[in-house]
């Protein structure tokens, strides 16, 4: 597998568009990883009942190859250590090969 840096890595991000989500669903397919994100605001009481009725409107599905997804995991993984660990070490991804 080839090794990155981040700052090898381009991205043309500019116009891509961003969604706020709060709930995540995945599920596994034969090679792939399904991520269902959707977003809950938050509610009263009253409304409880109502979501229990009413499915929650999937905003983004992301389908990954399972190398991709394991990618994903452990990059994840670090940037959530480090944030908890209050540190900011560069991360260098590994591509999964193609």
């Amino acid at each position: 597998m080839a090794e990155f840096s981040s700052d090898q890595i381009l991205a043309k991000d500019f116009n891509a568009p961003s969604t706020f989500a709060n709930i995540c669903r995945v599920r596994a397919e034969e090679h792939f990883v399904v991520l269902d994100l959707g977003y809950v605001p938050p509610l009263d009481s009253s409304e409880v009942a109502l979501l229990q009725q009413e499915p929650i409107k999937v905003s983004q599905r992301v389908i990954l190859p399972a190398a991709v997804a394991q990618t994903l995991i452990e990059l994840m993984t670090k940037v959530t250590a480090a944030q908890t660990a209050e540190q900011d070490e560069p991360l260098t991804p590994v591509m999964p090969d193609r």
